[in-house]
């Protein structure tokens, strides 16, 4: 059950089942071409700060095994986007899942370069580099969260056994925290994956009232104001017409200094696109950074719009 009106309650249905699948495996997709683009530079950074070394072959091997992987991924993304409704989804979630797996494997095995070469540069930037691709993936696979999991441990498990066989109490500390990471990583998908699960449930929720013509005033209402997610009406000349306490609380700001901004004037444009698409008629959708223009907040927004 995800949502109750006065003297009615709406049920998951297996159809309903069917469509946060689908939505699940949509959301993963997305992200793709963005985490391609970051993993493909910070791998080029290895490579580059291994090329007056003696193991700069191998590395170079490990760059190029890494860079079909990665190119298989954008394969699987540009034959999603054409043929998406012509394979099961449990064969596009197989597919996306052996492609994030085999970057996990291949990507984690770079911490076995960490201490072959005696240098602090060398060592600190392939740490960084999978923390850094492990923070990035405890989100943007979070609409997943098994798969997540699952590549945050295959992605981190090679570095946490090279601290801890390495000489030194200190390394097997940061062992340690390494491990301690990775627990604080699935924390965090597991939030984020229950905050997409809400929206999705949300979304079920309103177009099933929709649906049966069961949306009373008072019944929208209340949907609009507890709604877990944050959601606010314009018009069509992109003025802000209400928000929710939910999406107040996201842009620290009294709901009511909301009311009435122009949207057009927003220093930043990126949304605008999402926000006009529904004077077509449309639905858009916009992932990214994103300035608030009350108070200059820099937020990273997953924003849906939908023409009513």
């Amino acid at each position: 059950m995800i949502g109750r009106g006065k003297n009615r309650a709406f049920e998951l249905t297996q159809e309903d089942d069917r469509y946060i699948l689908e939505e699940q495996i949509e959301i993963a997709y997305d992200q793709v071409g963005f985490s391609v683009l970051g993993l493909l530079l910070g791998s080029a950074g290895v490579a580059a700060i291994y090329y007056p070394t003696g193991i700069f072959l191998e590395v170079i091997v490990w760059f190029l095994t890494l860079s079909a992987a990665l190119a298989y991924r954008l394969f699987l993304l540009h034959t999603y986007n054409r043929h998406r409704d012509d394979y099961p989804l449990e064969r596009w979630k197989m597919h996306f899942g052996i492609a994030m797996l085999a970057s996990a494997v291949i990507l984690g095995s770079s911490a076995l370069y960490i201490f072959r070469l005696d240098s602090f540069v060398h060592q600190f930037y392939i740490i960084f580099l999978l923390a850094g691709v492990g923070a990035v993936a405890s989100g943007t696979l979070a609409s997943l969260p098994a798969l997540s999991i699952a590549f945050l441990g295959i992605l981190l498990a090679p570095i946490s056994f090279v601290m801890f066989f390495h000489d030194g109490i200190l390394y097997q500390m940061m062992g340690f925290l390494v491990i301690v990471f990775f627990l604080l990583l699935v924390v965090v998908t597991k939030r984020i994956h229950l905050r997409i699960m809400e929206t999705l449930h949300l979304k079920i929720l309103y177009e099933k009232a929709a649906d049966e013509l069961y949306i009373t005033d008072e019944y929208f209402e209340t949907i609009f104001k507890e709604a877990p997610v944050g959601i606010f009406s314009y018009s069509t000349d992109l003025i802000i017409l209400d928000s929710n306490a939910e999406m107040a609380a996201l842009l620290r700001v009294d709901p009511k200094e909301m009311i009435g901004l122009d949207m057009k004037l927003s220093p930043d444009r990126s949304i605008l696109h999402a926000l006009s698409t529904i004077l077509e008629g449309e639905k858009g959708s916009y992932d990214g950074p994103y300035t608030a223009m009350v108070n200059g907040q820099q937020l990273h927004v997953a924003l849906k719009t939908t023409p009513l």
